[in-house]
């Protein structure tokens, strides 16, 4: 129920943040939020991390793109903004012209 409360999600969010502005570390992995995925003809829950890790490492850009306009509205404003930084990151390093276009908008939308 706690993850399904907007203004709780908001709450959290402000409560994050706090802790971001004291230690200075910001990292996707503490984003707690699960998915359901389809994969060989299954039903699964994993972690959104877990998830844009293994996208990532198997080049499956079309699912990261999915599953984070599947996801954008149910993060914080704050965990939203952490999604787009490291995914602007992480497919900026591959150096791969056809993501250009996401990338920006990604850019926009964090």
């Amino acid at each position: 129920m706690y993850e399904e409360d907007y203004l709780l999600r908001q709450l959290k969010g402000v409560a994050n943040l706090a802790g971001y502005a004291i230690t200075g570390r910001c990292e996707i992995a503490d984003i707690q939020l699960e998915i359901t995925v389809f994969q060989d003809g299954m039903q699964r829950k994993v972690s959104l991390h877990d998830y844009l890790i293994q996208c990532l490492e198997n080049n499956q850009f079309e699912a990261i793109q999915e599953v984070y306009q599947d996801v954008q509205y149910s993060l914080s404003y704050y965990d939203h903004h952490r999604v787009c930084r490291y995914l602007v990151k992480e497919l900026e390093a591959l150096e791969r012209p056809e993501l250009a276009e996401f990338i920006e908008q990604l850019r926009v939308w964090g």
